[in-house]
């Protein structure tokens, strides 16, 4: 990954002292407004940002779709820098769905490409352009398929789709490259980690309707073997659908239907975050911080956004953050419907960085895309100064992440008793025991090295580090590269 290291320090930098959970806690609320109000319907929308390299230098877009009588409008515009600008991708009567939107490299952030479906004589066709210098490029078409949702997601890298129930993936290093089948039979509804050009991250549904369970596919080197696909089954039982993963594919949420509801899951705990009995919460998706840092006496890895029909006669965009400031915000709080929400920063023209939460607003048969944004503040104190929550067991993001050869884990416990600190590979295998001792209520740390490891010959990718304390369990992900 291209600067992979350099930009992660950079970005565990800008984390959450006074971020926007802080600011709630002391400031007036976020501020929500219309975004793109322009004539006809605004809908179908994806948002783009530069999570490793974030600066005031740096872009972020928004594209979505406009239909206005016959015709639909593919739109991109530039958040960083804050413009209003609206450029013309493509413009059709046939229908317009489901852009995707990704930097062409990361080391030029200001060039993207968009990827979307339209319909051409009756059948879907999956379209490729990109916006380098200013200019648009000619369109390229990528596929056919004579089925509905065929949901083409697109990064830096590459590009995934459904196809006869197919998950699809295709490198974009050479356009005549062929694609390949990842997983067949009953996948849908496939999701994109942003920033992963080396090592591939897709999550995706798999199953029949009523039945359906969150895959994850990784794209691994392996010391052996060369270069390699692993899939990985992210929920556990019952009905998952609409996976969400955070732009750095460091976490992922998705629906669980439970007790006659939909709740939402987040894969590193395997927890209910909704804690829902009678509502529905549905189309998650999750913003999370390489590491834990403190806000006040308060630590929290993510924050989670989606649409909730707790309110009567009308569906609302919430907040909510994890895991030791428990709060839930109603971020549109307005009459008619609100959908699909996105995550995204972007810089205002006077250099203010913000966090912003886009979503689809229908009232009276009008969409339109609304916005909620709270400034954002990096944080420069070093990490190992943070103040935790001495009444909490936690187990903390390693750290570097990635790493190589050599990582700190820590973690706090709540009360005395025996730990055991183990390491997983993909498939659940036991690599080694970091820790299995008893230990005193407080913060512990221990650090795994790679070399000094009975497995120095481990390969590169995801690897799972799991913290037991009698009934709790914490299992979170690092990523080692060679």
């Amino acid at each position: 990954m291209k600067g992979y290291f350099l930009s992660l320090i950079l970005f565990v930098t800008s984390l959450f002292s006074n971020s926007i959970f802080a600011q709630y806690l002391k400031f007036p609320p976020i501020t929500t407004t219309p975004f793109i109000t322009i004539p006809g319907n605004n809908s179908n929308m994806d948002v783009l940002y530069n999570s490793y390299y974030y600066t005031t230098e740096e872009s972020s877009f928004i594209c979505w779709v406009n239909q206005q009588d016959s015709v639909y409008t593919l739109f991109l515009r530039q958040t960083t820098p804050d413009s209003d600008k609206n450029i013309v991708v493509f413009s059709d009567t046939g229908q317009i769905a489901n852009p995707s939107i990704a930097f062409i490299n990361s080391a030029n952030v200001n060039n993207v490409r968009i990827a979307w479906q339209t319909l051409i004589n009756d059948h879907w066709q999956i379209l490729l352009r990109e916006y380098l210098n200013d200019s648009l490029t000619t369109i390229v078409p990528l596929t056919d398929s004579l089925e509905d949702n065929i949901n083409p997601v697109l990064n830096s890298a590459y590009i995934a789709w459904i196809q006869n129930g197919n998950l699809i993936y295709k490198n974009l290093d050479s356009i005549n490259a062929k694609p390949i089948i990842l997983d067949t039979l009953d996948c849908s509804n496939p999701k994109i980690s942003k920033f992963s050009d080396d090592y591939p991250n897709i999550i995706y549904e798999k199953g029949p309707a009523g039945n359906t369970q969150i895959y994850e596919a990784n794209y691994m080197y392996n010391y052996y073997s060369g270069s390699e696909w692993k899939f990985i089954k992210v929920s556990k039982s019952g009905n998952n659908i609409n996976p969400a993963i955070d732009p750095d594919g460091i976490s992922v949420v998705y629906q669980e239907f439970e007790n006659g509801v939909w709740k939402i899951v987040e894969s590193l705990v395997w927890l209910d975050t909704t804690d829902n009995l009678s509502y529905n919460c549905e189309n998650p998706v999750i913003f999370a911080y390489p590491l834990i840092t403190k806000i006040s006496t308060y630590v929290t890895p993510f924050f989670i956004v989606y649409t909730s029909d707790s309110v009567k006669n009308n569906v609302q965009i919430f907040l909510k953050t994890e895991y030791y400031i428990d709060t839930t915000i109603n971020l549109s709080n307005a009459e008619g419907n609100n959908y699909l929400p996105h995550i995204s920063l972007f810089i205002s023209q006077q250099d203010t960085p913000y966090i912003a939460i886009y979503w689809i607003h229908d009232q009276n048969g009008k969409k339109d895309i609304w916005r909620a944004y709270s400034k954002y503040y990096p944080d420069l104190s070093p990490v190992i100064n943070r103040v935790l929550n001495l009444n909490n067991f936690a187990l903390n993001q390693n750290y570097p992440n990635p790493f190589n050869p050599s990582t700190v884990i820590s973690w706090q416990l709540a009360k005395t008793g025996i730990i055991t600190l183990k390491v997983y590979d993909v498939l659940g295998n036991e690599l080694t025991t970091l820790v299995n001792e008893y230990q005193n209520a407080g913060e512990h740390s221990v650090t795994f090295d790679i070399q000094k490891s009975i497995h120095h010959s481990l390969s590169s990718g995801v690897y799972f580090y799991q913290l037991r304390a009698g009934n709790n369990i914490i299992t979170k992900k690092m990523l080692y590269l060679r």
